[in-house]
């Protein structure tokens, strides 16, 4: 029961701290000036990146965070061990493209309302108005 409570305390302070660097990943969007589709597009591609578990190269059992485990299983065995974790990254990849599809139908909607939003015209002056 001891490795349970130690498994789930690691999984929390790896959601911590990959919730912490997905929050610099955005940061690092500052460059974008609306938040449009290639804004979401670098947010999916972040969250791919970030929040993808990888079996540890010996070791099936037992996850990493992908970028860490693409690193060293590089580092040790070369390229062609790279390649077992491509079916890891295209899941998680499909999971995004299919978030962002959904997050991009609903959020649509909402920003055609308020564009839509008629807005009053003032008249150029305002009798009895010094300021108009």
């Amino acid at each position: 029961m001891e490795s349970v409570a130690s498994y789930y305390t690691y999984w929390a302070v790896y959601m911590a701290a990959a919730l912490i660097g997905y929050w610099c990943w955005g940061r690092m969007a500052f460059w974008v000036a609306e938040r449009g589709v290639v804004y979401h597009l670098y947010s999916a591609v972040g969250a791919v990146l970030i929040f993808t578990p990888l079996p540890v190269t010996g070791q099936e059992q037992t996850l990493a965070p992908g970028f860490v485990a693409i690193a060293f299983t590089f580092i040790s065995e070369g390229l062609s061990g790279v390649y077992e974790f491509a079916v890891w990254y295209l899941a998680s990849t499909v999971l995004a493209g299919i978030a962002l599809i959904v997050g991009l139908i609903l959020i649509k909607p909402e920003a055609k309302a308020k564009a839509s939003v008629v807005k009053r015209e003032q008249p150029s002056s305002v009798p009895d108005n010094p300021f108009r």
